[in-house]
C-alpha cells in the first residue's frame, strides 16, 4: 500500500502517483470548507454521482444543498477552523478537523472517495469536544 499521512495540512501536499489530487484537496479545503465559497462546490464534487452517508443529509448535490440551506435558514453554522490530520490512500481521503457546528465546539471526521478528480462519496462523524477526557488527551 502506498499513501500519505500528515498533520501539517498547511504544507503543500503532493500525493505519490496522483500529483493533482492532493493539491485539489487543499484548494477544496481553502475555498469551500474554510472560505464558504459554496459556488465552487461543483469544482470539487461530482455533478454526475455524489453519495452522502450522513443520515441527516439527502443524497446527491441537491440533498447536500438542501441541508446547507436548512442550516442557514435555522441560523446554524458549520465552520471548519483547523484541519489537524489527513490520510490519503488510493481513492480515499480522510480529514480530522476542529470547528463549530450549531454553536458547539466539535471534531469533524470526514472520509471522501474521489473518482476522476472529484468527490463522489462522503461519510462523516461530528462529535462534541468534551471539557475533559478520561485519558487526559486532547481530541486533536
Amino acid at each position: 500500500m502506498r499513501g500519505v499521512v500528515g498533520d501539517d495540512v498547511d504544507a503543500e501536499l503532493r500525493v505519490p502517483g496522483d500529483e493533482r489530487r492532493g493539491h485539489r484537496r487543499h484548494e477544496a479545503r481553502a475555498e469551500v470548507l474554510y472560505g464558504h465559497q459554496m459556488d465552487k462546490l461543483t469544482t470539487y464534487i461530482s455533478t454526475d454521482s455524489y453519495h452522502q452517508h450522513n443520515p441527516g443529509v439527502g443524497d446527491g448535490l441537491a440533498g447536500f444543498g438542501e441541508a446547507m440551506a436548512d442550516l442557514a435558514k435555522a441560523g446554524l453554522s458549520m465552520v471548519y477552523a483547523k484541519t489537524y490530520r489527513y490520510v490519503a490512500e488510493g481513492d480515499l481521503v480522510f480529514t480530522h478537523s476542529e470547528g463549530t457546528f450549531a454553536g458547539r465546539h466539535v471534531v469533524f471526521a470526514d472520509l471522501f472517495r474521489v473518482e476522476n478528480g472529484k468527490i463522489v462519496e462522503h461519510w462523516d462523524v461530528i462529535q462534541d469536544v468534551p471539557a475533559t477526557t478520561a485519558s487526559g488527551l486532547s481530541m486533536f
